[in-house]
């Protein structure tokens, strides 16, 4: 059950309507401006690689360009943005920047020959195998 509470934009008037309310501050709300878009990441580890995911709804593996740099791995992306032809936003949520670039310093030695990422369901995934430990040699000593 919905609660009145008076709008300040409309007054009392609509108080004891909620759904007229409800309708007419969805239309009184500004549009909002583009922002500028920073995919969030999830980053976890386990015995043989590290692991991030980040969600990209509505970007495609052919738009998106994965590289990595020394212990920096990158992930930039560009879409097309859906805009209603002849049509002005009353109200806009979805969308935004339609161009990202994220950098994110991996402080875990990696084989950058062998990433791997893939797309599923507008969830990037990108699995860094991690290089094998150096390990101690003993080294034979030769008589000159």
């Amino acid at each position: 059950m919905m609660t009145c509470r008076p709008n300040a934009s409309f007054g009392a008037t609509f108080a004891t309507f909620p759904e007229v309310e409800r309708l007419m501050g969805a239309f009184a709300a500004p549009a909002r401006q583009p922002q500028e878009f920073h995919p969030p990441v999830n980053v976890w580890e386990d015995a043989a690689a590290l692991h991030i995911e980040s969600e990209l709804p509505g970007y495609t593996l052919a738009n998106l360009d994965i590289t990595t740099l020394g212990d920096e791995l990158t992930i930039a992306g560009s879409r097309e943005e859906a805009t209603p032809g002849h049509s002005a936003y009353l109200r806009r949520e979805r969308g935004g920047a339609a161009q990202f670039k994220r950098t994110l310093r991996i402080g875990i030695p990696f084989d950058a020959e062998k990433v791997s990422a893939s797309l599923k369901n507008g969830v990037l995934t990108v699995t860094l195998p991690k290089v094998e430990p150096v390990k101690a040699r003993k080294i034979e000593v030769r008589p000159a």
